[in-house]
């Protein structure tokens, strides 16, 4: 009978445990169990079946074991000869999760992430925060390089073409594209961006940096994520608010000039900028006062146009504020954390929380961070900490002295 006993036999439950079927069609004998008493279940033998593996458990010895019947292997495990010197021996079999252990796994789990994740994500913000810094510090030697290579005068924040007529106040059409300072030191190879047209991975752009066109609407408004977005250079107004930096913005090159590509900038400078027709004519020697300036905008009051400016300028390089997170330039007077129409980004981590610092660049070559309320402002009407601000720390005026005293 193929190796089987039609005898009654004990069968190992736990050796047969991983089993699946017997193909009886041959006419191997399986057993159907029946219990006899006594803790043992017996089998009696079947044949030309196909079966589930149905098995059976002594938990002792038999006193009266029937004969043995040979061995055979299943799926590698052994069915093995019983008798009075041969005992069933048996183990527990390996067990799977209960769904309450498979829960607390799962609970043990989401909450090793919940603790992680905010320390992964602080240590993501300070390595941007780094590589921010590392931007600014890079940018602001390419400032000192230009000056270094252009006589002393310092890169202007934009150049508009050069007067043809009497007045030069609106920057419209592609004849009155306004270069930025970010495409002449790309242009002129001393802070290159490696990017294509529109580019993220550049020294112009801060890893934090939210997918913003800050200036698109003209102004930032209210908003706190526009000034944390970016603009592109070069850049002309579209005309749509009668000709300034409160029309549209569009991103152009300028061949003729040997610019070639649109750069993404993510970083304010300190400039005088001022474009657009006016009602009122500045005195350029009262408001022309801060690093760097936009060029050939005027007359003012006296019939001056704007001239770039020389590092001699610069009473206190430690302390004068060149670069920061932000878009655009201008707008000195609101330069702190919530004031409308800001244009500095406050974009990482500070002692407040995330989004309440900046990081600087001062005319020296150092950078450091500020937080929401640390920002030097320009003197005004609703700012009656400026001297204060600006004479004993960071400042936004080449000469604060002559401003305040």
């Amino acid at each position: 009978m193929n190796g089987f006993s039609s005898t009654p036999v004990v069968l190992d439950f736990d050796r047969l445990a991983t089993c699946s079927t017997f193909d009886l069609s041959g006419g191997q004998n399986f057993f159907l169990p029946r219990y006899s008493g006594g803790g043992q279940w017996w089998g009696f033998g079947v044949a030309g079946i196909r079966t589930k593996q149905l098995f059976c458990r002594g938990n002792s010895p038999h006193p009266n074991p029937p004969p043995e019947y040979r061995g055979r292997e299943w799926n590698g495990n052994p069915m093995v000869r019983h008798s009075a010197s041969n005992p069933v021996r048996t183990r527990d079999p390996k067990r799977a999760f209960t769904l309450v252990e498979l829960l607390v796994v799962i609970g043990i789990i989401a909450l090793l992430i919940a603790i992680l994740m905010p320390a992964l994500s602080r240590a993501r913000s300070q390595a941007n925060a780094l590589v921010c810094m590392s931007n600014l510090r890079s940018i602001g030697q390419a400032f000192v390089d230009y000056s270094s290579e252009n006589n002393g005068y310092i890169c202007p924040s934009f150049n508009m073409a050069p007067p043809t007529g009497p007045t030069n106040y609106t920057a419209i059409g592609p004849t009155q594209a306004m270069d930025g300072w970010p495409a002449i030191l790309d242009r002129d190879g001393i802070c290159i961006s490696n990017a294509p047209d529109h580019g993220t991975n550049s020294v112009y752009y801060c890893p934090e940096t939210y997918d913003i066109y800050g200036m698109q609407a003209g102004q930032t408004g209210t908003s706190t994520g526009k000034p944390r977005g970016y603009i592109e250079w070069p850049m002309s107004f579209d005309g749509s608010n009668g000709g300034g930096d409160s029309d549209g913005q569009i991103p152009v090159t300028i061949p003729s000039l040997g610019f070639n590509k649109i750069i993404r900038c993510a970083y304010w400078v300190n400039a005088y900028n001022p474009i657009g027709p006016v009602t009122t004519l500045p005195d350029l020697n009262l408001t022309d006062v801060y690093y760097t300036n936009s060029a050939e905008w005027g007359p003012d009051i006296n019939g001056a146009f704007t001239r770039p400016h020389k590092t001699s300028f610069a009473l206190h390089s430690a302390r004068l504020v060149v670069v920061a997170d932000g878009v655009y330039m201008g707008r000195q007077s609101v330069t702190q954390l919530g004031q409308t129409n800001s244009r500095i980004a406050y974009r990482h981590r500070g002692s407040a929380g995330p989004n309440t610092a900046c990081n600087v660049g001062f005319a020296d070559g150092h950078v450091e961070t500020l937080g929401g309320t640390d920002f030097p402002q320009s003197k005004s009407a609703s700012n009656p900490n400026a001297a204060t601000q600006n004479l004993s720390g960071p400042t936004v005026y080449d000469n604060p002295e002559s401003i305040f005293f």
